[in-house]
């Protein structure tokens, strides 16, 4: 084999930057308007998406800042626990709960029904527990108190799911 013949079939093999420019100008020229097509759809495929959710720590807002604050008061400041929380099993915090969110509405219903007091009595917590405060705080105290109860619900329910599943 020349030397001629040698190049003549490297270059057909391997193609020189001028011809992969000429051939990638020419796809676009050829192509063009299929490539507009793709890009319309996928324009319009993101537009029918839903934008992801913010992260959760920037879409948390006043109120379920004050509520996991309040959580955290009573674990640190009170003491009460997950553990602690365990023990009340007969749905005593979803019944303080209550209490603090209807005392928003005290008025018409110690007219209506019972008083706060005795409703109360059914969580078994001594009265001294009960310190109502303005609305907002009644229901950021109850809010607390339902997620307290919802975390005990979860862990209540971890072992019998480990059962199903084994």
């Amino acid at each position: 084999m020349t030397d001629k013949t040698l190049r003549a079939a490297a270059q057909a093999v391997e193609p020189t930057d001028e011809q992969l420019s000429g051939w990638i100008a020419q796809a676009q020229t050829k192509h063009w308007g299929v490539l507009k097509q793709h890009r319309y759809v996928l324009d319009l495929y993101r537009a029918a998406i839903p934008a992801p959710p913010e992260p959760a720590s920037q879409g948390v807002s006043d109120a379920a800042r004050g509520v996991l604050a309040e959580r955290e008061r009573q674990v640190s400041v009170e003491g009460w626990t997950p553990d602690h929380d365990d023990e009340h099993a007969s749905g005593s915090m979803a019944i303080a709960a209550a209490c603090y969110a209807l005392t928003t509405r005290r008025r018409e219903l110690e007219v209506q029904t019972v008083s706060m007091e005795k409703l109360w009595q059914w969580t078994g917590w001594s009265s001294q527990w009960f310190k109502p405060k303005d609305s907002r705080s009644n229901l950021v105290r109850a809010g607390a108190l339902i997620l307290a109860e919802i975390e005990r619900l979860d862990r209540a329910a971890l072992p019998s799911q480990e059962n199903e599943r084994g």
